[in-house]
């Protein structure tokens, strides 16, 4: 769980996580989330944070594309 929370932190990529179980399953979906890392308990979920993610970043690089275009007249 710690190597998950340090990559998130340090290469700033986004994360998610997928935790089933019991007990030690929600312990450690309140540490990933204690540290910024979403934490689902369904597939169901977890593929939905998925897509948005893709979505946004087609979105994110359409405008920079579109930026880099305006400024640059390339």
């Amino acid at each position: 769980v710690l190597d998950y929370i340090y990559y998130a932190q340090e290469y700033k990529k986004p994360i998610i996580s997928l935790v089933m179980g019991g007990n030690l399953a929600e312990r450690i979906s309140k540490i990933m989330e204690n540290n910024g890392i979403p934490s689902y308990t369904s597939q169901e979920r977890a593929v939905i944070a998925l897509y948005a993610l893709y979505k946004y970043s087609l979105i994110k690089q359409s405008y920079i594309k579109i930026w880099v275009e305006t400024y640059f007249y390339l």
